[in-house]
C-alpha cells in the first residue's frame, strides 16, 4: 500500500528525479503490482 501511494506522491512532483524514480519503477518484475502502477504513472507524466 505504502508502495502505491509513493508512485502516487512521486506522479504529483512531476520533477525529472521523480520521473527517472518511477521510470526504475517501471522496470521491475513483470508480475508486480508496483510495476504496473510506475508504468501507469510515466505514461501519464508524458
Amino acid at each position: 500500500m505504502r508502495e502505491m501511494r509513493a508512485v502516487g506522491v512521486l506522479l504529483k512532483i512531476k520533477s525529472p528525479e521523480a520521473k527517472e524514480l518511477l521510470e526504475t519503477l517501471a522496470q521491475g518484475s513483470p508480475d508486480a503490482i508496483l510495476t504496473h502502477e510506475a508504468q501507469a504513472a510515466v505514461k501519464r507524466m508524458t
